[in-house]
């Protein structure tokens, strides 16, 4: 979902509806105030929030209904723009943002400017198959979070084809978004590494191998390589 996510993003920036480093409080009026946590709210930015290095609180795999419709009470816990500690509380105000700066719903901004431009038939946040298709289950009970609406962080339906042509518009962004903007998503923007590696903006960067990865749980790979133009899309 988040490699989606970061093509609407990207796409919104080339038609200046927001940039990498606007700051979120452009946005979110609860981002105009220091906040009660030992790090400024204020200088968290859009490109803070897709390279999960923006501070807010870890514990973002709660139900979004459960949070103050403001975000009056979130806190920054490490410096924006350090370390990468990933933030599912990150992705809600992503998408919260999104819709505030273009008075449009997360859902259907997404579908009108990502999805259906891909001609993507099989993906989206309502799976429209049949329930004899085969479809590989989540886990029961492993996240807390509501499953209700759309998200930023998770949710997306999708099959191997759609997956793969995703990765393939990836190789030629032009009719979406610059190759400048493109370079962005996978440009390291944290300071220190995990033990995953590196991640750019809803990405994971393998510089070393020329390949950058959208990867989901239960083992759902693409991979894109620029230099030879493959894509290899795993589900399993």
């Amino acid at each position: 979902t988040k490699s989606f996510v970061s093509a609407l993003v990207l796409g919104l920036c080339q038609d200046g509806a927001l940039a990498l480093d606007d700051p979120v409080g452009k946005f979110l009026p609860a981002f105009r105030e220091h906040g009660e946590g030992p790090f400024d709210r204020r200088k968290v930015t859009i490109r803070h929030l897709m390279s999960h290095t923006s501070g807010a609180a870890v514990d973002g795999e709660k139900a979004p209904e459960s949070l103050p419709p403001g975000f009056g009470n979130i806190e920054i816990v490490s410096e924006p723009g350090g370390d990468y500690r990933y933030s599912g509380l990150g992705m809600l105000i992503l998408e919260r943002a999104i819709e505030a700066a273009t008075g449009r719903d997360f859902g259907a901004l997404l579908d009108e400017r990502v999805i259906r431009p891909l001609g993507l038939d099989s993906t989206g946040y309502v799976y429209a198959g049949s329930a004899s298709e085969r479809v590989l289950p989540l886990r029961p009970g492993e996240y807390e979070y509501s499953r209700n609406g759309h998200r930023a962080s998770e949710g997306l339906f999708t099959n191997a084809r759609d997956l793969n042509a995703f990765g393939r518009f990836w190789l030629d962004t032009q009719s979406a978004f610059s190759a400048d903007l493109r370079k962005e998503a996978w440009t390291w923007h944290g300071t220190r590494a995990t033990d995953e590696g590196r991640y750019g903006l809803m990405w994971w960067l393998f510089e070393a191998d020329g390949g950058y990865v959208m990867s989901g749980r239960e083992s759902k790979i693409n991979a894109v390589v620029p230099e030879t133009g493959v894509v290899v899309t795993v589900i399993r």
